[in-house]
């Protein structure tokens, strides 16, 4: 594979502690006129940062010296969800070779395995960028194009069930508010309150299991992407 090599300048964030990678990968970034920041933790990027620029080109992420992949990978997960444009770069001594495909690109763009070349450092800047476009387009594309599938018939069934409830709880408060007041005034504001009581809470709670369930299927998704990569 002819690798390019990278002739531009960026501004590289760095998560992980003071050690070899941090010491290799300061000394090639350096050399090649880049600008290095460490950065204070995964959770510090994607905190309050919905929908900002962020102030790096590029993030490597010591996994190693993070405690592994099974205990960034929420953090990761959730930095790709509020910063989806942000070029990520993994590096670990467990993965079996570099990745400059999409492979891991659930959670990251790229991936190095550990110790650090110049050539691979160098091309991962360059790869990232590109990996992630393709990524973030995707992303998007999927989102503003959304089939019509089983769960959207789930949810008109839940809402259909939702507005009898609703119907059924209204016209038993009129009933029961007729029964002790003998006033139909009342008894029809009692179906009006009741029902609309009734029927906006079960459409909330059916809305919020929609997205919980939607969510779940996500992640369980991209976990099991990422292991099954990883083995």
């Amino acid at each position: 594979m002819n690798k390019l090599v990278n002739i531009r300048t960026y501004t590289i964030g760095f998560v992980g502690p003071c050690g070899r990678t941090f010491a290799d990968l300061t000394d090639m970034v350096s050399a090649r006129g880049n600008i290095f920041v460490r950065m204070t933790s995964l959770i510090s990027l994607s905190a309050g940062v919905v929908g900002a620029k962020p102030k790096i080109d590029r993030l490597f992420v010591d996994v190693d010296g993070l405690g592994g992949i099974e205990s960034i990978i929420d953090d990761l997960l959730d930095l790709r969800r509020y910063l989806p444009k942000l070029p990520v770069v993994l590096i670990s001594s467990e993965f079996s070779r570099d990745e400059f495909d999409l492979t891991r690109v659930s959670i990251c763009d790229c991936s190095l395995k550990a110790p650090l070349t110049c050539e691979t450092v160098d091309y991962a800047i360059t790869q990232s960028r590109m990996n992630n476009m393709v990524w973030v387009k995707k992303n998007f594309e999927s989102l503003e194009h959304v089939e019509p599938n089983s769960d959207d018939g789930a949810f008109d069934l839940h809402l259909f069930a939702c507005i009898g409830v609703a119907t059924v709880a209204g016209m038993l408060a009129g009933l029961i508010c007729l029964l002790e007041t003998r006033s139909w005034l009342y008894a029809t504001g009692a179906y009006i309150i009741a029902g609309q009581v009734s029927i906006w809470s079960l459409i909330l709670l059916t809305v919020a299991k929609a997205k919980s369930a939607l969510n779940l299927r996500q992640d369980v998704k991209t976990r099991s992407t990422f292991l099954g990569a990883k083995k």
